[in-house]
Parts: C-alpha cells; structure tokens; sequence
C-alpha cells in the first residue's frame, strides 16, 4: 500500500464511521496530512500498520 486516503474510505474500509477515524487520527494511531482547514488525508501505510498492531493484540487476548 502507498498512498493517502480520504476519512471515508478508511472508515468504509474498517467499517466504522467517519468519526471514529478521526478519532484515530487525533490518539496518533493513524498518521494523516492537513490538505486544508476541513480536509485530511490518512497515510495507507499507516492505516496497514494500524491493522497489522490491531491483530497482534487480538491474536494475544485469545492466549
């Protein structure tokens, strides 16, 4: 993956809303660019790294 996307797409992608993402972007759990004052856009190397740390901790609650 390389690239940037928009809110939507990440939130489409997760299955979760717009703010969540945004959300995650505020805790610094996904990397993001400011194009203006209403625009961002997330980094999909950091949405992949995100998911990759989400499933390490879940495969590690099963254990």
């Amino acid at each position: 993956m390389k690239g940037w996307l928009q809110p939507w797409r990440v939130a489409k992608y997760l299955d979760c809303s717009r703010e969540h993402v945004y959300q995650l972007v505020a805790q610094g759990k996904l990397e993001a660019i400011r194009l203006g004052p209403r625009a961002i856009r997330i980094s999909e190397a950091s949405l992949q790294g995100f998911i990759n740390k989400m499933k390490v901790e879940a495969e590690r609650e099963k254990n």
